[in-house]
């Protein structure tokens, strides 16, 4: 990625891939949709190995303190909101630190906001949330980056961002 003061000409190649360079004068080369979804798949092997560690140990201190049963039914209701928050709580805070999750960082790819090298909270917040909607239907939201000229999935398109590989 390349960031400078100078406005750009024209789309030019970089490494084999359509690399468009803005008006705001960041080049770009779009990361493909095999490493964003190795990426996606570590951080999402992270984010699991957390929550089976977090969610038996809250279960059987909340067991210990209160007994068997003290739950009931609103331990999986729990244990879901609790997995969906951080599930949208990790990447939020990756992607608005350094626009890269741990699984990104692997395969040097990173987010970057529309007009900026930076993405921000709010942008990270609406990315993070955007991937319930690609997941549906038929994660027909991640396979659009194989139609989109930018390499953008539907989580891209609502939160202005686009995943390019890093320096």
């Amino acid at each position: 990625m390349k960031i400078d003061s100078m406005a750009s000409e024209g789309p030019s190649a970089f490494n084999g891939k359509v690399v468009e360079e803005k008006p705001y004068s960041i080049n770009l080369a779009y990361a493909g949709f095999l490493s964003r979804f190795i990426a996606f798949a570590v951080d999402l092997m992270i984010i699991a190995i957390f929550l089976n560690i977090v969610i038996p140990v809250a279960g059987l201190f909340v067991t210990n303190i209160h007994g068997d049963g003290a739950l009931g039914g609103g331990y999986i209701l729990i244990s879901m909101l609790f997995s969906n928050a951080v599930f949208v709580a990790y990447f939020t805070w990756f992607h608005t630190e350094t626009g890269m999750t741990p699984g990104k960082r692997l395969l040097g790819i990173r987010v970057v906001g529309q007009f900026s090298a930076e993405v921000g909270i709010s942008r990270a917040l609406f990315r993070s949330l955007g991937y319930y909607l690609s997941f549906f239907p038929f994660f027909a939201g991640f396979l659009w980056v194989f139609i989109s000229p930018t390499a953008e999935s539907w989580h891209d398109k609502l939160a202005g961002t686009a995943v390019v590989e890093s320096d």
